[in-house]
């Protein structure tokens, strides 16, 4: 199902950038199989600061986590019928526990 965010690209992009630093140039794409549709975008080395800087809030999250332990729900499309744990209360197969 198509989807606006375009996150992964960007991260693909920046990622690629960093492992072949002769990479100027990286154009994405998401190939939509159900109706063939291209969406694409292009981004450049000038783009990494706001790349990087879109991440930062979600990083400096899953530090925090990390250093304290501590990983609070967060629903998502995958929580009802495959996330393994059963205590949380986004999951579809919830025991009250």
């Amino acid at each position: 199902k198509p989807k606006p965010d375009l996150d992964q690209l960007k991260l693909f992009a920046a990622l690629a950038m960093a492992v072949w630093p002769q990479v100027q140039k990286v154009k994405t794409g998401y190939v939509w199989l159900t109706t063939l549709d291209l969406e694409t975008q292009s981004f450049t080395r000038d783009d990494l600061p706001k790349i990087w800087g879109s991440f930062l809030m979600r990083l400096k999250r899953l530090d925090r986590s990390l250093h304290d332990d501590h990983w609070p729900e967060n629903p998502s499309g995958l929580c009802k019928a495959w996330c393994p744990v059963r205590q949380c209360q986004f999951n579809g197969r919830y025991d009250g526990r």
